[in-house]
């Protein structure tokens, strides 16, 4: 069984609004290997529920309770068996080549003693 290279994580808690965004961004990615998931702690605002019938191709572990931050990444990477784990905020949208420039520099040979990558986090500006 082959798994896919990179797990994009989302921790999220209440987090419905900003999730059609963040996801857009994600699946839009010009880096195709990935799968996405969603580790919800117990979100009131039907997070399991929208992502169920809107994203069937986002795999989502639904806690019975909010376990916190942290602990849920945790949780989740415990899932999975990618080599590679991003871990993303639900109000993050990233540019299109984003995850194809962090891999790049991830299989990079002169990079073995990196730990973790990261891009800039910039302040989203909305105009209407």
């Amino acid at each position: 069984m082959s798994f896919p290279k990179v797990t994009i994580q989302i921790v999220s808690y209440n987090s419905r609004r900003y999730l059609p965004d963040c996801l857009k961004s994600i699946l839009s990615q010009t880096y195709r290997d990935f799968q996405i998931l969603v580790v919800d702690n117990n979100s009131l605002d039907g997070t399991a529920d929208y992502l169920r019938h809107h994203h069937p191709e986002v795999a989502v572990f639904q806690n019975k309770q909010n376990l916190g931050f942290a602990k849920a990444n945790n949780q989740g990477i415990r899932l999975l068996n990618s080599p590679y784990v991003v871990l993303c905020n639900p109000d993050i949208v990233l540019e299109p080549d984003w995850l194809e420039k962090i891999m790049v520099k991830a299989e990079d040979g002169s990079y073995a003693e990196y730990g973790s990558f990261g891009g800039r986090l910039l302040k989203l500006e909305i105009t209407n």
